[in-house]
């Protein structure tokens, strides 16, 4: 792990083989536009959500772990405006 909590890319391998039976995890990659995004990948590698752009890869660790907190506890909000 790194200081801001993330895999290191050389580790990452050994670290997946290992974590492999996990629900699923979360990705952080470079943005086209300059920055980083994350991922949340299920088991399968499926990509559920994809964040927008942060400026720094601790800055995308913080994001990530804002998403673990709100998702164990975050109401939801229906805007579908669906009345069924």
């Amino acid at each position: 792990m790194t200081a801001c909590g993330l895999v290191s890319v050389d580790r990452y391998s050994q670290w997946r083989e290992k974590w492999s039976n996990m629900s699923g995890h979360f990705e952080v990659f470079a943005s086209s536009e300059g920055g980083y995004h994350f991922r949340l990948l299920d088991s399968a590698g499926n990509p559920l959500a994809t964040s927008g752009v942060y400026p720094t890869i601790r800055a995308a660790a913080a994001g990530i772990f804002t998403v673990r907190e709100i998702a164990g506890t975050g109401l939801i909000s229906d805007k579908s405006g669906d009345q069924r």
